[in-house]
Parts: C-alpha cells; sequence; structure tokens
C-alpha cells in the first residue's frame, strides 16, 4: 500500500470514529426548540400589534370626555375679521339702487304747480331708481351732457356706480332760484347756479353743496370764478330741462 492509500485510509477510518462519538439531539429537544422560536415571534408580532393599535386611543387621552345627555354642538371655529372682510367683500351684493334710503325732499312753497309736479315726480322716480320713468319726465330738449348726452346717461352713470339718483335728490333739497329759458322762467337747484360769481354763494349753501362736491371741488369753482357743479332745472309749464355739471 502507498502511502498515499494509507493517508486516505487512515481519514475514512478518524471519520468513522468521530462519526460514531456525536451524539443525535433527541427529537424532544428539537420540538422544544421549534416551539420556543414560534413563541418568540409570536411575542413579538403582538408587541407590534399592540403598539400601533394603541397609538390612536393613547392620543385621545387628556381631552375631556362629552357630559352624558349633552347633545350642544361644538362652537364654530374663529375666523380672522381678514377672511371675514375678503369674504364679505367678494359675496355681498351690490344695491341696485342706491338712493332707496334717501330722504325725500321736503316740499317747497311758492312754486308753480307745474314745477311743483315735475319736482314731486322726479323725487320719486329718483327714490325708486325708476330710470324709465326719468326718461318719459325728460323733455325733448332735456341735457345732461354739453356733448349732446339725454335722459339715457342716468341709467348709464347708475350702472358705473356715480349715484345719479343720490345726487338728483340733495339738489332738489336745496335752495332754488330762476334764472331766464327761451320760454320763461327756469327753476334751478341748486341757487348757486343762479349767481354770476362763487363769491355770491352764502355760507348755508356752501353747506348744502357739501353734500355732493369736496373742497377741492369748491376750490375749482373759486378759481372758475362761478358755480360749475351738478345743477337741474324745470321750466315754469313743467318741462324738465337739464341735470347736468361743467361749462
Amino acid at each position: 500500500m502507498s502511502k498515499v492509500d494509507q493517508a486516505l485510509h487512515r481519514a475514512a477510518v478518524e471519520t468513522r470514529q468521530a462519526a460514531m462519538r456525536r451524539r443525535p439531539v433527541p427529537l424532544e429537544t428539537q420540538r422544544r426548540a421549534h416551539r420556543q422560536g414560534w413563541l418568540t415571534f409570536a411575542a413579538a408580532f403582538a408587541l407590534v400589534v399592540l403598539a400601533f393599535g394603541l397609538v390612536p386611543w393613547l392620543a385621545g387621552i387628556g381631552e375631556p370626555a362629552p357630559p352624558v345627555g349633552d347633545t350642544t354642538p361644538p362652537p364654530e371655529p374663529v375666523v380672522t375679521s381678514s377672511i371675514i372682510t375678503e369674504t364679505t367683500i367678494a359675496t355681498a351684493p351690490a344695491s341696485s339702487c342706491p338712493s332707496l334710503d334717501q330722504a325725500a325732499p321736503q316740499p317747497v312753497e311758492g312754486l308753480p304747480e307745474a314745477v311743483a309736479e315735475t319736482r314731486d315726480a322726479i323725487v320719486a322716480a329718483a327714490r325708486s331708481c325708476d330710470f324709465e320713468l326719468l326718461e318719459t319726465l325728460a323733455g325733448e330738449r332735456f341735457s345732461s351732457s354739453f356733448g349732446g348726452g339725454g335722459s339715457e346717461n342716468l341709467s348709464i352713470w347708475n350702472d358705473k356706480g356715480l349715484e345719479p339718483t343720490v345726487t338728483l335728490l340733495n339738489l332738489l333739497d336745496m335752495g332754488h332760484a330762476t334764472i331766464p329759458g327761451p320760454a320763461g322762467d327756469i327753476y334751478v337747484w341748486p341757487a348757486a347756479h343762479s349767481y354770476e360769481t362763487w363769491e355770491e354763494v352764502t355760507e348755508e349753501e356752501m353747506n348744502e353743496l357739501a353734500r355732493i362736491h369736496s373742497e377741492g371741488e369748491f376750490d375749482s369753482f373759486g378759481a372758475a370764478g362761478s358755480y360749475l357743479g351738478w345743477r337741474t332745472g324745470i321750466s315754469e309749464n313743467g318741462e324738465w330741462m337739464f341735470f347736468i355739471a361743467g361749462d
């Protein structure tokens, strides 16, 4: 037998002897270890479930429970004033007739009957923003603009937010005067329109004009030398002649 064969034979003998000395693991021990592994896994899984399941419950600890039988709804959340302002601003409807709450001018004594009737009709139509009636009351020679505009401008101005009916009511509540017209006198409001110079306007009339004109406009009238603001006129036979401003 060669030395190589002897070495292989010796290695084989030693391997068999080592296998004979190794004691096999009892079957019960293997089962016990298997059960312990599953128990460890089950315990870990239960801890995970409890941890995630208890988080929402733990988060609610400290919140007062509603009293038994109390059905009062919780208070509405407080909204900041800026949001309220913006909402109000974005959603509130604009008034289609700004003169609805305007006080009616008082009756004027000493007017010709035809003038008084036309004035009262203009007041009633202006208070309700009845522009169709206002156009009907306007005469054929009625003027609202030096460029040739007629009574149709009143509704156009109202759509633009200029509130012509409010101005009309304020004018007809001021003192009046007369100026010469093509077919007799024209009764005009305010009286300042009848003056040749701005200096003739009284302090009381200034206070009345302040309802529809600013201090800056007063300065422009002074620079021009006469009143160039809003005015309206009715002829002595009851024809509504103009509602106009400017020179």
